[in-house]
């Protein structure tokens, strides 16, 4: 699971740094607390109690569900309004942090999921079905930059000159943050909200002290 982990993250990495995505990337593994909440209430509101497992299923999918609806409102609302990225950024943060706690807190009783498996994460809470979701989701990483990578270089590079290109850079940026959400959303089980976010930085950022161009900066943030 760390292994499968550390590619996804090493693969998209450089994307992350370059374009200043460092504090959507925290927000999205933060706002995986709500996805949580949101989840165990959808669990109650179908019969499910504190003793019965058959719908624990559906809080990984609500969670991932939640996580790319933040993800692309974030998007779509700094493309409407203009305002800065780290102004909406930090508003569906601050609004999805406290849903997620006014929901964990109501439920916290009648439920015994453990929060803090998503805050610190543990190798040892993946499930083999984890497995088979990072696998998929390491398949669908590579063939998407395999397949748009160039055009996500050069808009984050130059907007301007991808445009003049003829790169669809709004569709560039909405399957880059659903791909981010995704990675974000599946990732944290294994390593948790709080080192989700470094595994994404830290490499590219590590490796662009070494690199002296885009190939190596890639091949050294995945290694």
């Amino acid at each position: 699971a760390v292994l499968l982990v550390s590619l996804i993250c090493g693969l998209v990495g450089t994307l992350v740094v370059g374009n200043r995505m460092a504090f959507f990337s925290d927000a999205m593994s933060h706002c995986a607390f709500a996805g949580v909440g949101l989840g165990v209430l959808i669990t109650f509101l179908l019969g499910g109690t504190r003793q019965q497992g058959e719908f624990q299923w559906l809080i990984p999918l609500v969670m991932v569900s939640f996580g790319s609806l933040v993800g692309v409102s974030i998007e779509f609302v700094r493309e409407k309004t203009g305002l800065a990225s780290d102004t909406v950024i930090g508003v569906f943060f601050a609004g999805a942090i406290g849903f997620g706690a006014m929901l964990l807190t109501a439920l916290g009783k009648r439920s015994s999921f453990n929060p803090e498996m998503f805050m610190f994460g543990s190798p040892l809470f993946v499930q083999p079905s984890d497995l088979i979701y990072l696998t998929v989701l390491l398949t669908l990483t590579a063939l998407l930059l395999m397949w748009r990578y160039n055009q996500f270089v050069l808009g984050s590079f130059n907007a301007s000159l991808a445009r003049s290109r003829n790169a669809t850079l709004r569709f560039n940026n909405y399957c880059f943050i659903l791909l981010l959400a995704l990675i974000v959303n599946f990732s944290i089980v294994a390593v948790g909200v709080l080192l989700i976010n470094a595994m994404l930085i830290v490499p590219a950022a590590t490796a662009s002290n070494l690199a002296r161009d885009l190939r190596r900066l890639f091949l050294y943030t995945v290694l």
